[in-house]
């Protein structure tokens, strides 16, 4: 308990009590009773369960998973629902609530704005001086798609696009692709700037270690690559 106090005074956050169990294995009664009396936390059964999945020693599959898919699935639906309805039917009023006597063209940005808000707040000085946004004001009809264009400006479409959106591929394997895409892998050229490392040759070839390298050039990645795929 020493040390949950430390980290308390180091975090400045609080173990809640009544939400913590102790779980034992091929523990005598008498170890239990003196841990019960020191943490004054309950006996939890096994197996120990995490937002409604059972959390073992083996691989999971499919059928642990469907209670919290579910729950995932029914959630996002009834909050937006929820979300559009007006107050009286329901809505949790973050509408009214952040705009409440305030002109949206002038309300505040606080830290209780959610970050999607802040976006869009964001850009109201760059809606104001576009030409659309004249237009609609002169012709009292707000055009959405024209103001999004104008936005999103004149930007190419990034060449990797079909490669990676919509790829059915594990969330850390896209991820990792997009930190190449973004030239952004930890490779020793990019940790010796942050002065972690002293050196930036390559384990397997006498070069600098470069995403580039590690990639197409370094000989013994492309041996590890054969052995891999063969």
């Amino acid at each position: 308990m020493e040390k949950f106090h430390k980290f308390s005074k180091a975090t400045g956050l609080i173990v809640n009590h009544q939400k913590c169990k102790a779980y034992y294995g091929e523990v005598d009664d008498q170890i239990k009773n003196d841990i019960q009396h020191i943490t004054s936390y309950v006996e939890g059964k096994l197996p120990y369960e995490y937002l409604g999945i059972s959390l073992t020693a083996k691989k999971l599959s499919t059928h642990h998973c469907l209670k919290l898919v579910e729950k995932l699935l029914v959630c996002p639906s009834c909050f937006g629902t929820s979300m559009a309805k007006p107050t009286h039917y329901g809505s949790d009023g973050s509408k009214t609530y952040y705009f409440k006597n305030h002109i949206i063209h002038i309300v505040p940005i606080t830290d209780q704005c959610s970050w999607i808000l802040r976006v869009i707040l964001n850009l109201r000085n760059e809606v104001y001086i576009m030409q659309a946004w004249t237009s609609c004001q002169q012709n009292d009809k707000f055009n959405t798609r024209r103001i999004y264009k104008d936005l999103k400006g004149d930007r190419n479409k990034v060449i990797y696009r079909k490669l990676f959106y919509n790829n059915l591929a594990r969330p850390m394997a896209l991820f990792m692709m997009w930190l190449a895409f973004q030239e952004r892998l930890a490779a020793k050229d990019k940790v010796l700037e942050l002065d972690m490392i002293n050196e930036d040759n390559c384990v397997f070839y006498n070069q600098l270690e470069s995403q580039e390298h590690l990639l197409f050039y370094c000989y013994g990645m492309q041996s590890n690559w054969k052995l891999v795929t063969s």
